[in-house]
């Protein structure tokens, strides 16, 4: 299943640069494809690239991912965006279980591969054993802010495409749409543990003072220096 890491022309070279360095080591089965505008001059030994064509701002992303994802052939895929790096080895195995999920629910919409989801009111609806590891898996109730997310999660393409339209920037559909999306016959679900982890390094154009380390589990996971370090340049 290919991961779609969406950027702009502002941030395309670093995008590649971040997902060369931070993906092999944390998620070397992954299939990434970094999404953008204009072509990089950075060449990624990882990643592929693809164009959504012109970057007109921030106010046009939705339609945009609405046109680019209506035109491809994946009925599922996962989608992230580009200041994310991770922070942890990615479990492929709880990955293929959450596909599966998707291939035998067709009202499953998204699933959110960070925990993220967790934290908002939710229902158990299975618990699995994974490596001899409990596996808690939930389904977000009714009403539960960010229905829609765009931080790393796996998607049913119809569900994805359904409430792009109309919205503006992601803030917009995020907060909007997933009004919107109340009881409209699709379910978002999760997994605890999650089977991604990452941290986040910009938060309305300036650097965020918890940048190198993810806030989402129980106790955090900072990046290593080497890896700060490296962020650094690749960001300057």
């Amino acid at each position: 299943m290919k991961t779609y890491i969406w950027t702009c022309d502002k941030l395309v070279n670093q995008t590649m640069q971040m997902v060369d360095y931070f993906f092999p080591k944390y998620w070397p089965e992954a299939n990434i494809v970094v999404l953008g505008y204009k072509s990089p001059t950075y060449k990624s030994k990882f990643a592929k690239f693809d164009s959504m064509g012109t970057d007109e701002g921030p106010e046009a992303i939705c339609e945009q991912l609405h046109t680019y994802f209506s035109k491809i052939e994946d009925n599922y895929f996962m989608i992230g965006v580009d200041d994310q790096p991770l922070v942890s080895k990615v479990n492929q195995k709880l990955i293929n279980v959450i596909e599966s999920i998707f291939k035998l629910n067709n009202d499953v919409g998204r699933c959110s591969i960070t925990l993220c989801n967790s934290k908002r009111a939710n229902t158990t609806i299975d618990t699995i054993e994974l490596d001899n590891q409990p596996v808690r898996i939930f389904e977000n109730v009714e009403g539960a802010e960010y229905k829609l997310s765009i931080v790393y999660s796996m998607w049913n393409k119809k569900y994805f495409l359904k409430h792009l339209q109309g919205y503006t920037t992601i803030w917009d559909w995020e907060i909007n749409a997933s009004k919107a999306a109340v009881n409209d016959g699709w379910k978002v679900i999760g997994t605890k543990p999650s089977p991604l982890d990452y941290t986040h390094l910009f938060k309305h154009g300036g650097l965020r003072q918890d940048w190198y380390y993810s806030t989402e589990g129980p106790t955090p996971k900072y990046l290593t220096t080497e890896e700060q370090e490296i962020l650094k340049k690749i960001y300057k």
